[in-house]
């Protein structure tokens, strides 16, 4: 079995107990704790998994402390129990494969009981392709359609979405569809995502405070106007600042294409995609290698859009 590693100070001391991602909680909380005074100076611990039902994954892994154990679904169907002294503990549980190893740090008090429940969280989850949103700058006014189709299903579309969109485009940007005007074409989209798709050694660990600053730099770089940055910025700004750290990273071009595939009839000069996906971290203890940013080419009949997704508000932590 794989060492263990766990949040501690600054540091990353070794890998995961099934050499894949993990997800933490940030702090467990008891579903109840009982004084009992025979214990002494010890306590008591005890996990139920309530969502460990699949008795084709035969036991539990799990580390306390670095101290490593398995508890058997099968010959023991009732909770885990360990005894602890009082203070701060490191806990680690891993599942089955279709299932992210949880890792917590708890606190205790000597004398008394302590239950718990953990619940594992699946490694496959259903996550919102959120606000991407595509420009149209064709050299002279005219009539474009725009097909998109997403990797999962659509959840909103503005304007109405039927079988595409087709538009007047102007050189200016701006769309008309049956007399009404818009500044650009919205959508958003279902769709399955598992965390070790993430790449967490490239890209960025940004301060909150920062994220505005940042984001202008790194727009700016990419080619995108004063009003696109604006669109981008105020969308995904604020939802970010409210994070002291946030990890993200950037998605150009045929790597969207995951997420969805974008046609356009008459077929543009150029096709500009920017993705972001983000996670809030906590104490990222390698910085990841910085990506470049490819420029925007706005010659000719040009698109952009962008969009993104923002990960689940578990904490990721890299395995090395």
């Amino acid at each position: 079995m794989k060492q263990l590693f766990f949040i501690a100070s600054l540091f990353v001391s070794s890998l995961s107990l099934a050499g894949q991602s993990e997800v933490e909680i940030p702090y467990l909380i008891p579903d109840s704790i009982i004084i009992d005074s025979s214990l002494d100076s010890t306590s008591l611990l005890y996990f139920n998994f309530p969502n460990a039902t699949d008795l084709s994954s035969l036991s539990i892994s799990y580390s306390l402390d670095g101290v490593q154990g398995e508890h058997s679904l099968v010959t023991n169907q009732g909770d885990l129990q360990l005894e602890a002294t009082a203070g701060h503990h490191e806990l680690q549980f891993f599942y089955s494969s279709e299932y992210y190893e949880e890792y917590t740090t708890i606190n205790i008090e000597a004398g008394r009981r302590y239950y718990y429940s953990v619940y594992f969280t699946s490694s496959e989850m259903i996550i919102l392709t959120e606000k991407p949103v595509i420009y149209l700058y064709p050299e002279k006014e005219q009539e474009v359609q725009v097909n998109v189709e997403p990797a999962g299903e659509f959840t909103f579309t503005y304007p109405k979405y039927n079988d595409g969109w087709k538009v007047l485009a102007a050189p200016n940007g701006k769309l008309t569809i049956d007399e009404n005007t818009y500044n650009y074409l919205f959508w958003e989209a279902s769709d399955r995502l598992t965390l070790d798709e993430v790449d967490l050694n490239v890209g960025f660990t940004v301060a909150g405070s920062d994220i505005t600053r940042f984001l202008e730099e790194k727009l700016t770089q990419s080619g995108l106007n004063s009003k696109e940055r604006a669109d981008f910025i105020t969308f995904w700004g604020p939802r970010m600042a409210a994070h002291d750290d946030v990890f993200l990273q950037f998605q150009f071009n045929k790597e969207c294409d995951r997420y969805a595939e974008l046609e356009i009839d008459p077929k543009p000069d150029n096709v500009y995609r920017i993705y972001m996906i983000w996670q809030p971290v906590d104490q990222l203890r390698i910085a990841p290698e910085a990506q470049e940013i490819p420029v925007m080419n706005r010659d000719g009949f040009t698109v952009l859009e962008w969009g993104g997704k923002e990960l689940p508000s578990t904490k990721l932590v890299r395995t090395l």
